[in-house]
């Protein structure tokens, strides 16, 4: 990870951000890699059988590294760009505010020479604020920050397709040929989750399909980086995945266990609280176990909701308006034993917990 965002994430930020504009002369085909090494300069000129392509999302990863392309193409344009893995033509990458000209081929280098003249005529202090001046501009309107972010999910995805695939780019179905020819891995339903790639199609009562083997590679990545709280968060509300669970997966030799984001009102502050939790089915209501690993005090969520009941879940992306309701009684032992069984660390975590016995919490749609 720090290798690549050296290279290319860190390295095209620096290009960037030279203190003297720069102009990029396009022609032909500009693919991936070469779109960043034009969009790190001030001005593109294009000719006219100048295209410009992105296929990355064909190998499971949402664009390269200096992810910049709503920002070039605007929102819509980059989303077909990306989806599709088209190509965009010059003339349309000139409408869409990308490429500020389009010159007949023949012209090019004469075109963009002359322009490079007329610029250096102008006092060097004065265009190197001024392009501090546009830089600092659009990192106002938040290019930089949405770089990082998106930044850790291309890592994601190469971490995702390597450990269901056994390739470091996805070879599967839908995959857009190799660079430079090559033989393509074949994936199936067996060792790829989700092959249509669309995590929206599962149903809210289907567990997110575990990822074979776990993901020690991107668990000990963001363990290291501080980030696993953030990213663990990101993923169980927007994907339907959890990272932990799947590394508890493969350390205990236990199944996968959904993961759902709890969020609860707090008792004190009155703000909305979110953590992601396991949960358990029992017909169509949840059940959440406050082990918290064995401590000897419940976690901060219980007490939240035994002060306002009142709280959502969010399964598999879908936000679920819901009402707790601490279980005792045989009901709770039915309940346990349904937990234990699926996760039997928690037999453990009560020994150590004694004399707080765990709580068992069901939670029902409102």
């Amino acid at each position: 990870m720090a290798k690549e965002e050296e290279i290319y994430l860190q390295m095209c930020r620096r290009w960037r951000n030279l203190p003297k504009p720069m102009i990029a002369e396009v022609q032909g085909k500009t693919i991936a890699g070469g779109l960043m090494l034009a969009w790190v300069c001030d001005i593109i000129i294009a000719s006219e059988d100048a295209e410009f392509r992105d296929l990355v999302v064909g190998w499971g990863i949402p664009g390269v590294e200096y992810f910049a392309h709503p920002w070039e193409f605007g929102h819509r344009l980059a989303r077909q760009m990306l989806y599709t893995g088209d190509w965009v033509s010059a003339q349309r990458a000139y409408e869409a505010g990308m490429v500020n000209e389009v010159v007949p081929r023949e012209e090019l280098t004469e075109y963009v020479e002359n322009l490079a003249r007329k610029i250096a005529e102008k006092p060097s202090f004065g265009l190197k604020i001024t392009k501090e001046a546009v830089n600092q501009t659009q990192d106002a309107q938040g290019l930089w920050t949405a770089q990082q972010a998106v930044f850790i999910m291309h890592t994601l995805a190469h971490t995702h397709w390597r450990e269901v695939s056994g390739a470091g780019i996805y070879m599967g179905d839908g995959a857009a040929p190799r660079p430079g020819g090559g033989a393509r891995k074949e994936a199936s339903a067996a060792n790829c989750p989700n092959p249509t790639g669309n995590q929206n199609q599962r149903a809210a009562s289907e567990p997110p399909a575990p990822f074979p083997g776990g993901c020690p590679v991107l668990f000990d990545i963001l363990t290291r980086l501080s980030l696993l709280r953030p990213v663990e968060s990101f993923l169980v509300r927007f994907v339907g995945w959890s990272v932990v669970s799947s590394h508890i997966s493969r350390q205990s030799g236990v199944p996968y266990v959904p993961t759902a984001m709890l969020t609860t009102i707090g008792r004190t502050s009155g703000d909305l609280r979110s953590v992601p939790l396991f949960f358990f089915r029992d017909g169509s209501d949840f059940v959440l176990i406050g082990s918290k690993g064995g401590a000897p005090a419940h976690p901060s969520w219980f007490p939240n909701l035994v002060a306002n009941p009142q709280a959502w879940l969010r399964v598999n992306t879908r936000r679920i308006p819901v009402t707790a309701e601490v279980v005792e009684g045989e009901d709770r032992e039915r309940l346990w034993e349904i937990a234990a069984a699926a996760y039997p660390p928690y037999t453990e975590y009560q020994e150590r917990a004694a004399p707080r016995q765990i709580p068992v919490v069901r939670l029902r749609r409102r």
